[in-house]
């Protein structure tokens, strides 16, 4: 039996029974990764040392983009700046991105926990903000999650904060 060694996730409500699941697992490592790029960089290093690294590859590409990616997700305070070095060193018009958060939203939305929940519904406006091509497929996952006639509080608050960014951004 494998035992998870690393901790809970900060991504999934895994019961203490279950594996850490592939993705998590992924998305953890580029995000060390990216922190041990960047650790105690200004941010004008930051962005020379993450653009070095990603043109050595299309791996690194992929590491660093989910890298940050993760950041966005289990950290609400630094999403912003990780959402601006992400469209800084994306080489693919966010493509990667879009491919996991569909991927998550599609497959894990019901095991993700409530701040990373939140923060994909943050990143899903960002994109509508910044005119990102593809930003529709993250809505219409997004609304394709909201189940009609169920009233209870995570539901309410998706739809909820689905409409109030569709307002903001009409």
């Amino acid at each position: 039996m494998q035992q998870n060694k690393t901790g809970p996730s900060r991504l999934l409500n895994n019961s203490v029974i279950e594996a850490k699941d592939d993705v998590d697992e992924k998305l953890e490592r580029c995000c060390g990764l990216v922190n041990s790029l960047t650790s105690g960089l200004s941010e004008k290093q930051t962005n020379d040392t993450l653009n070095a690294h990603v043109c050595k590859g299309q791996q690194q590409h992929e590491e660093v983009q989910l890298g940050l990616f993760y950041l966005i997700l289990v950290e609400q305070k630094t999403a912003p700046r990780a959402y601006r070095d992400l469209v800084l060193v994306s080489r693919d018009s966010l493509n990667i991105v879009l491919n996991k958060t569909n991927q998550l939203i599609h497959e894990k939305w019901l095991k993700l926990q409530d701040g990373p929940r939140a923060q994909v519904v943050w990143f899903c406006k960002e994109l509508i903000k910044n005119s990102v091509t593809r930003a529709e497929t993250i809505c219409h996952s997004l609304l394709r999650q909201v189940a009609g006639g169920d009233v209870t509080p995570k539901n309410v608050w998706l739809a909820e904060s689905l409409l109030d960014v569709f307002v903001d951004q009409r």
